[in-house]
């Protein structure tokens, strides 16, 4: 993996890091959020198959390779996971030409992670300012905006497709 790759990693699965750079960030977004995180450094993964196709409970691994989508000029880019999530979720990165418009939720839960730049948050009658490591949940039905974004403004953006 490399710098904004994204991972779907199957819920309840066993899994562990083989290595890693010293300066490596991982955000991580459960759902279901109901599992433990231990470190076993003795741990043998299960198996030396690799099988991508593998379904866990509806869900598949998922390998997203942001390298493969440098110099092109897109907005919003869809990472592939609804798919391997039998369409629970969708993750987009939103570059800030894109994140102006009001919008709201309906059914379904927002999270936004910023990648990098900054920008604005409106929540009802709430705003947040929001630089890179920000994150903000957003429930369900609640009208929000995001604005004022920077020229290098880049959002993480996952959001349940199914109702909560």
């Amino acid at each position: 993996m490399r710098a904004d790759d994204g991972l779907l990693q199957p819920p309840r699965i066993r899994h562990r890091v083989l290595e890693c750079s010293d300066q490596l960030e991982v955000r991580e977004t459960a759902v279901p959020a109901e599992h433990q995180t231990a470190f076993d450094h003795q741990l043998a993964l299960p198996t030396a198959a690799i099988a991508p196709d593998r379904d866990f409970g509806g869900q598949r691994f998922h390998l997203y390779r942001a390298h493969e989508h440098e110099g092109t000029q897109i907005d919003i880019d869809d990472l592939g996971f609804g798919p391997a999530t039998n369409d629970l979720a969708e993750v987009r990165t939103v570059n800030g030409g894109r994140i102006d418009t009001p919008t709201r939720t309906d059914n379904r839960l927002l999270f936004a992670f910023v990648l990098r730049g900054s920008c604005r948050v409106h929540l009802a009658d709430q705003e947040h300012a929001l630089q890179r490591g920000a994150a903000v949940t957003i429930p369900a039905g609640q009208t929000h905006a995001f604005t004022d974004a920077s020229p290098d403004c880049r959002l993480l953006r996952v959001r349940l497709r199914q109702p909560v």
